[in-house]
């Protein structure tokens, strides 16, 4: 689903970077509407300018989805990287709500979680919000 339209919004927004210098590490960088993006090796748009933000001044992440069901479990790229992002993300003081996004389409009720893989908190779909 194309989120394009929600980085206009008045909001301090943040924007996923992969560093393939540091074990494919996944950061988020902050994103203004007039900040330059560049592509990265995945074809996936990145801010480059600004400093890494730390998980735990994160309020809401988006997170795209090839998959989910409905208890929150999901089925992205197979890289890991919000998975290890966000493995501490329970420990914090204020956890940041983890929302997936998606077409209705890709429920998937196959799908299968090991013990590493971090479950959503909301997905949003084209036709609805499933609170978990």
């Amino acid at each position: 689903m194309d989120l394009t339209e929600l980085l206009k919004k008045p909001k301090n927004h943040v924007l996923p970077v992969i560093d393939t210098n540091n074990n494919n590490s996944m950061t988020f960088r902050s994103y203004n509407a007039t900040d330059p993006l560049t592509k990265n090796e995945y074809g996936i748009w990145e801010p480059k300018g600004s400093k890494p933000i730390q998980p735990n001044k994160i309020e809401l992440c988006l997170i795209p989805l090839v998959g989910f069901k409905r208890d929150g479990s999901r089925l992205g790229m197979g890289g890991g990287y919000y998975d290890r992002y966000f493995e501490s993300n329970q420990q914090q003081e204020k956890p940041t709500i983890l929302a997936g996004v998606a077409y209705d389409f890709q429920e998937d009720d196959s799908i299968l979680t090991d013990s590493w893989d971090i479950p959503l908190d909301i997905i949003f779909t084209n036709k609805e919000i499933i609170i978990i």
